[in-house]
């Protein structure tokens, strides 16, 4: 809808974390997204936010990070890069200084024509058909258990029948014997 109502735009995308780690379902819908609209790198903004506080990290952050996305996301290349660390969102100065990173990225980007190419399918769409087969899997099992327990319960029964017939039979056998004077032990 965006794209519709502002062809002519940059793209900010922002990636969250968690301990550091950019989240899967963020690359996952970056792509999604790439891959309908063809994002130019003049015009596109990445940020990755709320990262950790300078002194939580090495000072390779930025740099192994890029070199992640670079692996993770479908734009080998890209140019404009922020990272935004973790703020007291109550203390203006730190809001000023986040201000101060993000807007010369943000101004640098150059606004393009953004149209789709196809509809965006996301990772979603294929979980939930996935989960439609893991549910038709369960249901074969479901089935299969039950006609494995009517086997079992026949088994069962043919088996303590025939232990019945077997005692049965031996305890014939022992009245015999003790009728004929033997002794069995």
């Amino acid at each position: 809808k965006a794209f519709v109502e502002c062809p002519n735009s940059i793209i900010i995308y922002v990636f969250g974390v968690n301990n550091g780690r950019i989240r899967n379902e963020d690359i996952i819908a970056f792509n999604a997204l790439h891959s309908a609209y063809q994002f130019e790198p003049k015009s596109l903004v990445l940020i990755i936010n709320n990262t950790p506080r300078l002194n939580q990290y090495d000072g390779d952050y930025e740099g192994e990070t890029i070199m992640v996305l670079r692996d993770l996301i479908d734009l080998k290349t890209f140019k404009f890069v922020c990272f935004l660390d973790t703020i007291d969102v109550k203390n203006n100065s730190e809001k000023q200084r986040l201000r101060g990173k993000l807007l010369p990225v943000v101004t640098s980007a150059l606004p393009k024509v953004h149209i789709k190419q196809h509809d965006i399918h996301i990772q979603t769409d294929i979980i939930a058909v996935l989960i439609a087969q893991l549910q038709e899997m369960i249901n074969r099992f479901d089935i299969e258990r039950r006609e494995m327990r009517a086997e079992i319960r026949s088994a069962q029964k043919e088996y303590q029948m025939e232990m019945k017939e077997q005692q049965r039979k031996y305890e014939k056998l022992q009245e015999q014997r003790n009728d004929d004077g033997c002794c069995i032990l």
